[in-house]
């Protein structure tokens, strides 16, 4: 297994390899922790693979306590301008950006529309080390 690609931006690696549906449901409870209860837009790039990671993304999210807005097939400055638009809490744009096609990856988007801070990053990757989460009721 390669290593997971992780950076101020989010994670990406390898689907089926780095890029795991445990991989992603861990750094997605990680990012929806702190925002239960609030909205959480959710959008990305035409890989084959956001067939699967999306449904999953969006399932973690509620399954945390989130509501989610799904804005589809989009690129990552979309769904961006969609969390500052619709006054949402973050976002994650599901994209590899420049890396070959059996890639996918995770964005992580602050309220704000901007991908988070560095300190927020760090925070939210220990989160998912401890695999600190809590499920809705």
């Amino acid at each position: 297994m390669k290593n997971l690609m992780t950076s101020v931006s989010g994670v990406r690696g390898i689907v089926g390899d780095s890029l795991t549906p445990e991989t992603i449901t861990k750094y997605v409870h990680a990012f929806a922790y702190p925002l239960a209860g609030d909205k959480i837009v959710v959008g990305g790039d035409p890989r084959v693979s956001q067939a699967f990671i999306r449904p999953l993304v969006k399932a973690v999210l509620i399954a945390s306590g989130c509501q989610v807005i799904d804005i589809g097939i989009t690129p990552t400055p979309t769904v961006q301008l969609a969390v500052e638009t619709l006054h949402a809490a973050g976002g994650i744009a599901i994209t590899a950006s420049h890396n070959p096609v059996q890639w996918n990856g995770l964005k992580f988007i602050g309220g704000d529309g901007l991908f988070l801070p560095e300190k927020a990053v760090k925070a939210l990757f220990q989160r998912a080390d401890r695999r600190q989460h809590h499920y809705a009721n």
